[in-house]
């Protein structure tokens, strides 16, 4: 089966959280989606850590994307360059990120194995 359409993948979550992070803040997103998201993580059984991390890279990834980028705007303000330059310099990091949040979601276990560990199990 497609690692999309699996029932507990949380696909449809990076894609609201990026959506999202074009509009809004990650603090704002955070207070507002999250206990909206929650009966539907909770229905799903997805790992409350694991939700986090696709959280934090998903709103990174909305912030930085044009064509709002608010975090963009200020960088170029605060440095005066133009965006048109903060963005070739941002783009392989966006795309990394990108890259790393499809990779991360299907597999809980990435995200989880380290702090597990810590935890002592």
């Amino acid at each position: 089966m497609c690692l999309i359409f699996k029932r507990d993948s949380p696909f449809l979550l990076i894609v609201i959280f990026i959506a999202l992070g074009f509009i809004m803040d990650s603090a704002a997103m955070l207070f507002v989606v999250i206990p909206l998201v929650m009966p539907t993580v909770a229905a799903l059984d997805i790992n409350l850590l694991h939700l986090g991390v696709i959280f934090c890279i998903a709103g990174s990834v909305g912030i930085i994307t044009p064509p709002v980028a608010v975090h963009l705007y200020i960088t170029a303000g605060m440095f005066d360059i133009k965006v048109g330059e903060l963005i070739r310099g941002v783009l392989p990091f966006l795309v990394a990120m990108t890259i790393l949040l499809f990779i991360i979601a299907p597999f809980p276990e990435i995200s989880t194995w380290l702090p597990g560990i810590m935890r002592g199990g």
